[in-house]
């Protein structure tokens, strides 16, 4: 049985109160649109499931906050972040379905994506100016 079916819900005042040190309001407010995300409704309807990681008595999420030096938390969010990285790497067709690489990029990195596109076209643009200014 999957673990999800066997844990209760937990609200998100409750994830609040029981990991202070991380400032979920912040985190999450930065992720909504400017113009369009409402605040008010979504902390309404947050909720999370009563994962022992953030939830059990001993070994949890705020104690390793608590009890870590600033290094092995560096060290752990970086191999986070590595982690979810993953995910968009393509390995081969068995492990991950294959998609168009330009989309994977623009996805992932859209700012440098849309500067080597500007730089491709200008370098186009110069490369057909100098070819017609050489004829």
């Amino acid at each position: 049985m999957p673990a999800e079916l066997t844990l209760t819900e937990a609200s998100y005042s409750q994830l609040k109160s029981h990991i202070p040190s991380i400032d979920f309001d912040r985190i999450l407010k930065n992720l909504l649109h400017p113009k369009f995300g409402n605040w008010t409704i979504l902390k309404n309807k947050l909720a999370t499931m009563k994962f022992d990681a953030f939830f059990g008595e001993g070994n949890n999420l705020e104690q390793t906050i608590r009890n870590a030096s600033s290094r092995k938390l560096a060290n752990y969010l970086v191999f986070k972040y590595l982690e979810s990285a993953y995910s968009y790497i393509t390995i081969n067709k068995q492990v991950v379905d294959p998609r168009p690489c330009d989309e994977l990029l623009v996805n992932v990195l859209p700012r440098a994506s849309l500067r080597v596109f500007v730089q491709k076209v200008l370098q186009q643009r110069e490369l057909e100016a100098s070819l017609q200014n050489g004829r």
